[in-house]
């Protein structure tokens, strides 16, 4: 619920998409969808203008209000944060927890009385601290303009307003404002600086990003410096830095750049730039003077494990898995059409719709495409289910309501105290109202459930309705899958949907409880992503050879690549565009196309899903790989000794996982990989024992 919903001001500029110069921000929400209004709107409707991004500051009439006690400025700050009803007790605790009770009675009386007498100020016809018994809250209407809530909005549903986002971030969250001997309200503030810091992070890695794929690259420049501004120790963000003053021919200064991330890391951690900072590092030094030729958001080096990717996909939420390098988004229409249809057609009675398909296929960028063309209306809740939180359940759906319900007012759904209690324990900073409930109960699966279907349908509308995406389900715990079970069957049909994406090779067995579920209450639309067509991989050769060419290559040359291209990747567009990026590092003749080498994402994504395979199945499948692309299952067993009984359960968990496929339908035993790149990898990897052992069973085997 955004404040100064009275306003309908709204900047055509916006619209159009020109830039907008302001030294206050002209940003203001209405309903759903980001506004704009500038300074002169603002005096005008006479607003109290919040600024919490940086040191607090309240406006009114363009002067600046002071309140001389530190403690009223607080309870203030915290009413218009927070934008809930707070009970009585719990901002008493919040803002005098260093005083005896009677005391802090006492000076809660005086601050809230000092509170509504400066409101009151403003404009004395409106009731601007509303009393429901023992909760305070302030008015929903009153004439208020916020910058976090509006920071926070428009950073969540459009990609068209970043810039200007950007500048209403002038610091941390109320920084350089304390209160002494209050660790509530200090906790407070920690939560929510952080969580802005984060914000404004992940907007310039936005803004950055969208700035490289415009070729704006003197604006892609400043936004990575902001962000090394903010947080110094961003090693990708240094890399980005690299490849981009290369890019525009300043080599020196990206030299530069690894230097000081060299002298940072030393100072502040003792470490080395990662292998693959290096290697780009060596590749700019010993190039000299020339300027690349490839496409820059083909190349991003890997970042290190313990970091997030430093450049995810313009969706708030969904994350890019393994790995940053990204495929443009070609192809895929008869799958955009079909997500459309289900959640805005007539096929729009199926609650829960599953998309699943092999690693690098595209389902995460067909989810965040979709994001961006469904109306503005809608709410969208992104969670990512992650493989180290497997152990953490809820952990996805935590994260998306907590990011999604980030402006809704949801103690105006008035759910039963039993609900309201399960909720809180989920979300303690979104139902703070609820504090007056039993803490530390204990969650109780079903009722969870029941107040997560409540939630759902309550801030659902006919017009705006509800999309819960959870990206990656293979990896969601086992009391998610049946959360999501449940909210299929009892969600408002055509108000809200759930959409889900899964690699079927990775957890089968564990899915398919929900999948029978949900179709058995024709609660289930299921769609998977086939490879790309030898017609969509052209768009994406010719994409590619735009953005390294000046000039269009030869026809034989495009015609070259792009046999090759979908020779190796075999339609996945993330093996595709990985590919393409190795062959394109420098002009090539069509001759001269990389032979044996693997780029080193396809090699990541390949050994990730090869590590989840049992100690038989992947002895199996190396001994298949050494028997060549087509392989006798008999064969491969009698190089390792098998017994029947191992071979068989080898064999299924390869084929349960799509590694391998029967080369024929003849049922003769023989079987090739799925993916060629498979066995190319087990080859680049195995050793020189299992290759001698490998060889002298093979002898063996012909001299039988």
């Amino acid at each position: 619920m955004g404040y100064g919903g009275q306003l309908n001001y709204v900047n055509p500029s916006l619209l159009t998409g020109e830039s907008v110069n302001t030294s206050v921000s002209e940003f203001h929400d209405s309903g759903s969808s980001s506004q704009v209004c500038s300074q002169r709107d603002l005096r005008d409707m006479q607003q109290v203008v919040f600024r919490f991004l940086g040191p607090p500051e309240i406006l009114y009439k363009d002067q600046l209000i002071k309140i001389p006690r530190r403690r009223s400025r607080a309870l203030l700050y915290y009413l218009v944060s927070t934008q809930s009803s707070q009970p009585r007790e719990r901002l008493l605790t919040l803002l005098c927890g260093d005083v005896d009770e009677e005391s802090a009675r006492n000076t809660f009386k005086t601050l809230l009385a000092e509170v509504r007498a400066l409101l009151r100020s403003f404009d004395p016809n409106i009731e601007w601290i509303l009393n429901d018994g023992d909760l305070l809250k302030l008015n929903p209407r009153a004439p208020l303009w916020l910058d976090t809530e509006i920071f926070e909005k428009v950073t969540a549903v459009t990609s068209r307003n970043l810039s200007q986002a950007i500048d209403l971030y002038r610091g941390a969250f109320l920084d350089g404002f304390f209160l002494k001997d209050t660790p509530d309200f200090d906790a407070w503030v920690r939560s929510a600086r952080d969580h802005f810091h984060r914000l404004y992070l992940t907007t310039l890695r936005r803004l950055a990003e969208r700035y490289e794929s415009e070729n704006q690259l003197e604006q892609a420049i400043t936004c990575v410096q902001m962000l090394l501004t903010t947080d110094p120790l961003l090693e990708e963000a240094y890399a980005r830095l690299m490849r981009l003053y290369w890019i525009t021919g300043d080599r020196i200064e990206a030299l530069r750049q690894y230097e000081r991330l060299c002298s940072i890391l030393a100072q502040e951690l003792a470490v080395k730039p990662s292998p693959s900072t290096q290697a780009l590092y060596e590749q700019i030094a010993q190039r000299g003077a020339s300027s690349p030729t490839f496409a820059p958001a083909l190349l991003v080096p890997t970042p290190r494990e313990q970091e997030p990717a430093l450049f995810p996909r313009s969706s708030p939420v969904l994350s890019q898995p393994l790995t940053t390098a990204r495929a443009p988004f070609i192809g895929r229409t008869a799958e955009m059409k079909w997500l459309l249809q289900h959640l805005t057609g007539a096929a729009d009675q199926h609650p829960l719709l599953l998309l699943q398909g092999e690693m690098g296929i595209g389902k995460t960028s067909l989810v965040q495409q979709l994001c961006e063309q469904i109306d503005d209306s809608w709410l969208i809740l992104c969670g990512v289910c992650q493989e180290v939180e497997y152990t953490h359940p809820y952990h996805a759906i935590v994260e998306a309501l907590r990011q999604g319900l980030a402006g809704e007012d949801v103690s105006q759904l008035n759910l039963p105290g039993g609900w309201l209690a399960q909720m809180a324990q989920l979300l303690p900073d979104r139902f703070q109202f609820a504090s007056h409930l039993p803490e530390h109960i204990a969650i109780e699966p079903l009722i969870l459930a029941d107040s997560l279907v409540a939630l759902l349908n309550g801030i659902a509308r006919p017009r705006r309705p509800v999309l819960l995406i959870l990206d990656d389900l293979h990896w969601a715990d086992t009391a998610t899958l049946a959360l999501l079970g449940h909210m299929a069957v009892h969600i408002r049909r055509g108000e809200v949907f759930l959409l889900g994406t899964y690699c079927e090779a990775l957890a089968p067995e564990r899915l398919e409880p929900l999948r029978r579920s949900a179709a058995r209450q024709n609660a289930l639309a299921e769609l998977a992503l086939p490879p790309l067509t030898m017609a969509d991989l052209k768009q994406l050769v010719s994409l590619s050879l735009t953005r390294t060419h000046r000039t269009p290559p030869p026809t034989e040359w495009c015609e070259v690549l792009l046999r090759w291209c979908y020779q190796r990747s075999e339609g996945n567009p993330f093996f595709a565009s990985a590919w393409l990026s190795l062959a394109l590092k420098e002009p090539l003749s069509p001759h001269q196309l990389p032979g044996g080498s693997i780029p080193e994402s396809v090699e990541i994504l390949v050994k990730h899903q090869l590590a989840h395979l049992s100690r038989d199945a992947l002895s199996f499948l190396t001994a298949a790989a050494f028997l060549g692309p087509s392989f006798d299952l008999l064969m491969a067993a009698q190089l390792l000794h098998f017994a029947h009984y191992t071979t068989i359960s080898a064999s299924d968990e390869l084929l349960q996982k799509a590694l391998i496929v029967e080369a024929s339908p003849a049922g003769d035993g023989r079987y090739t990989f799925t993916h060629r790149v498979v066995r190319d990898v087990l080859l680049a990897n195995i050793s020189a024992v299992q290759r001698h052992l490998f060889q002298h069973a093979m002898r063996e085997l012909s001299a039988q």
